[in-house]
């Protein structure tokens, strides 16, 4: 793999990151919420055994700071209840409010919006082919990050 061009995939995952704030920036500005809002509440829609700010911060890579904000902001609204965990309570389980359900359907519609944008002219068969080929690079993504965790990378390139 010489020829691979490392920058025209860097761009490549910047495109499809700058498609999909763009998109959930308009729809959020038209359910009046911003990105943030947007953002922390379709994480928790489509991510419900992971209903923490701290799983937000994790998995999404957002700041405390930003997820703070956007769950204050929801709290506001009536969108979710905070609620502290019995374990810690510091740690604080998000929970989704009825209140938030249309507005959730409205932001998932973006994302297949967004899905359809990203695989338009696609054959089936071909779309079907680009979901069995990401499924594989995620999987290897999950065990490539589990054995960095077990044995720190040592980088070959000087990276």
């Amino acid at each position: 793999m010489d020829s691979f061009d490392f920058g025209r995939y860097l761009r490549f995952g910047k495109k499809i990151n700058q498609l999909y704030q763009q998109m959930l920036q308009t729809e959020a500005k038209k359910l009046d919420l911003s990105s943030a809002e947007a953002n922390v509440l379709l994480f928790l829609a489509n991510s419900p055994e992971r209903c923490t700010a701290r799983d937000a911060c994790y998995y999404r890579g957002f700041s405390k700071a930003y997820v703070s904000k956007a769950v204050e902001g929801l709290s506001r609204r009536g969108y979710l209840r905070a609620t502290p965990t019995e374990e810690d309570r510091r740690l604080q389980w998000l929970i989704l409010q009825a209140e938030a359900q249309p507005v959730i359907a409205h932001l998932r519609d973006m994302q297949q919006a967004f899905l359809q944008t990203l695989t338009e002219g696609l054959r089936p068969e071909e779309e079907a082919l680009l979901w069995q080929v990401m499924e594989r690079i995620s999987n290897n993504l999950s065990k490539k990050i589990a054995d960095d965790k077990a044995r720190p990378y040592e980088s070959q390139s000087g990276m």
